[in-house]
């Protein structure tokens, strides 16, 4: 019948929305702690268990386009901190300057590609790591 079609798309939209917003709110929870954002800054934004409207998704949008402005503020600072965290661990994992520059590259660039790399490089050597240290505590 129609108003179970209706009921169905109903169904289909809750569980869209939901993942939606649990994208961004991971994706608000990444932001805010790379830019050090302390938690008494983070504007409270509504539970998406008790509303799904379409405000409550642009609100969750408007605070993404919020932290992605002042990252693009930030991007100068971002990336030297970040190529530090990779030289550390690159260091620590021993890894050659020829492998890390191979995945890294350094030059002038577009500045946000040059962080989403270094963040890339961070995210495998930190797995890196973890996979090391696994080894180590079986030997």
């Amino acid at each position: 019948s129609a108003l179970e079609a209706r009921l169905d798309h109903l169904r289909e939209e809750k569980k869209r929305r939901l993942h939606v917003l649990s994208q961004c709110t991971e994706y608000i929870a990444e932001l805010r702690h790379k830019l050090k954002i302390p938690e008494e800054q983070h504007p409270d934004l509504p539970s998406p268990e008790k509303d799904l409207s379409q405000q409550v998704l642009v609100t969750y949008h408007t605070e993404i386009e919020r932290l992605e402005a002042l990252k693009s503020e930030r991007i100068s600072e971002l990336i030297p901190e970040t190529r530090s965290r990779v030289a550390a661990l690159a260091a620590e994992l021993h890894v050659s300057a020829a492998e890390l520059a191979a995945a890294v590259s350094s030059d002038g660039g577009d500045e946000e590609q040059q962080l989403y790399d270094l963040e890339a490089e961070e995210r495998r050597l930190r797995e890196r790591q973890a996979t090391t240290g696994k080894l180590f505590a079986l030997l």
